[in-house]
């Protein structure tokens, strides 16, 4: 929560700066929010690790895995670069952003599986109050 609420912050600085007039701003709001956002894909990539919701973890992972490591050498590259002066790193590092945005969008796609097989049922007895059931279920 704490990641989501900075690479928030973050996201506001980058998208209320405008990149003519305030690119230092600009940069420094979407490296916090891209920053970030590596750390919780990287969370949430061990996360499928550890947990066996669906079945489908086994190709879920690796492909999590793959998303990951792009969002971390990607990150890596966006912050080396929007420091630079030359507009040719600059412009490198508009790339990197895009697709870091474009990267996180196919990583989030891949939790459509597992929320297909969350039923009404799991849903209401996830939300009931007795923990005993609650740790049946996420057991």
């Amino acid at each position: 929560m704490v990641f989501g609420c900075i690479a928030g912050v973050g996201a506001f600085v980058a998208g209320n700066c405008n990149p003519a007039e305030l690119m230092f701003l600009h940069n420094l709001g979407a490296a916090l929010s891209f920053v970030c956002i590596c750390f919780y894909t990287v969370l949430l990539t061990f996360l499928t690790s550890r947990c066996k919701l669906t079945g489908l973890e086994r190709y879920l992972y690796p492909i999590r895995i793959v998303f990951s490591s792009i969002q971390v050498t990607l990150t890596v590259l966006y912050c080396v670069f929007f420091t630079q002066k030359d507009f040719y790193y600059r412009h490198i590092s508009a790339i990197f952003e895009w697709t870091l945005s474009l990267n996180l969008e196919l990583f989030e796609f891949s939790y459509a599986v597992e929320f297909y097989f969350f039923s009404s049922a799991m849903l209401s007895v996830l939300l009931s109050n007795s923990d005993e059931e609650n740790t049946i279920i996420l057991s």
